[in-house]
């Protein structure tokens, strides 16, 4: 019995050391030593940057990261880092360097540092895959966000470090503005990112954003540059807006559709309906004739509307209707499984379970082509 309690002991470290070669994303002490490994491995560097108590961060560790061909995926051509950003140096350190604002938020650099690509909000294993595949086809053909330097210490504007502080102080305007004018020719990031922050930015600073979008969504990405993009469009609908004027909505989002890649201008012009119907005008109903006549699934928005009318009781037939026209055109091969599940219900209450079934089975296919379980699917069909 003593001999076996001894084996037992001393088997220990080697259970202990094979469960930690099972995890696909480490934590890691310091930036240069996540390159320092990748440059060994001469591998990609692949982050995701979470906090404790977020919940779909957790569901990306139990349901997606355990999932057998992203495992495969990120052991192969990625160096993997997990960094709270609540709790460690380096997770905060980047929550700073690429405003990480939404979580989860995935995080692809070259070997030398240089960022890939970056998105944020939970991404099922389809949709990950998709994001890691893209960055890959990227570093292949030497595509980086070059807006961003390598290294981690940036000359950032007092205010921006404020901000991004214990205190979380907001910035002022003024402040922001003046430094950024000042400094932008010398730190081009650093105004850059104080820019992104700045709730009011100067006219001259928001005319030059708009009008060089395309310069900087090269420099520094979609995910940080379309939201900045949407914001400033958002506050100059409501300027020149008041009202329901249907003809100078449509005017406005004609002066700036041609300032844009038409894949951008897609969720800019959805976005931008969404705060004049739902916000000034408050016609949920034009909305979704909106959304119907110019379909986008955006992050998770659809099903957010679905669930905000059913919980209102306000799922009329016509509405029914036209969420089903708005998910069935926009819908394609990278469409998440939660989305695909509710357009296959606003159809089911539609009375029309063929259509519903299409859309379960269309999951199934899914989920079996990525190795995910079946079983909660499948007993859709039979329900």
């Amino acid at each position: 019995m003593k001999k076996r309690f001894m084996f037992f002991i001393m088997l220990l470290p080697c259970l202990f050391a094979a469960a930690q070669e099972q995890e696909v994303l480490q934590h890691f002490a310091s930036w240069n030593e996540v390159l320092a490994k990748a440059r060994q491995s001469n591998k990609l560097i692949f982050i995701d940057v979470y906090f404790t108590g977020c919940h779909p961060c957790a569901v990306m560790d139990k349901e997606v990261f355990t999932n057998k061909l992203i495992k495969e995926k990120l052991e192969a051509h990625f160096i993997g880092v997990k960094t709270d950003i609540l709790k460690e140096p380096l997770g905060d350190s980047i929550l700073r360097k690429y405003q990480t604002m939404g979580f989860p938020t995935f995080l692809v650099l070259s070997k030398e540092g240089a960022l890939i690509d970056a998105t944020n909000g939970f991404a099922d294993v389809g949709v990950l895959m998709a994001f890691l595949n893209n960055a890959d086809s990227l570093d292949k053909h030497k595509t980086y966000l070059n807006g961003f330097a390598p290294n981690l210490d940036v000359p950032y504007a007092p205010a921006y470090l404020d901000y991004f502080g214990k205190e979380r102080k907001r910035v002022d305007d003024t402040i922001a503005n003046r430094w950024i004018i000042e400094n932008r020719k010398l730190y081009k990031e650093a105004a850059d990112m104080l820019f992104m922050i700045t709730r009011n930015p100067a006219s001259g600073l928001k005319e030059d954003f708009i009008n060089n979008y395309n310069a900087y969504r090269a420099l520094y990405g979609q995910a940080l540059v379309l939201g900045k993009a949407t914001a400033i469009l958002s506050a100059n609908l409501k300027e020149k807006v008041t009202g329901r004027n249907d003809q100078l909505f449509s005017g406005f989002l004609k002066t700036y559709q041609n300032k844009f890649p038409a894949a951008d201008w897609k969720i800019i012009r959805f976005l931008l309906a969404d705060h004049y119907y739902n916000t000034i005008v408050k016609d949920a109903d034009a909305f979704l004739s909106f959304a119907a006549a110019n379909p986008v699934l955006y992050k998770n928005y659809y099903g957010a509307m679905v669930s905000n009318l059913t919980n209102k009781q306000q799922l009329s037939p016509e509405k029914l209707l036209l969420l089903g026209k708005w998910g069935a055109d926009a819908i394609d091969e990278h469409t998440a499984f939660e989305t695909i599940l509710t357009i296959a219900r606003v159809y089911q209450q539609q009375n029309k379970p063929e259509v519903y079934k299409n859309y379960v089975q269309l999951a199934i296919d899914k989920a079996r082509k990525y190795e995910v379980d079946t079983k909660a699917y499948e007993a859709m069909l039979t329900n």
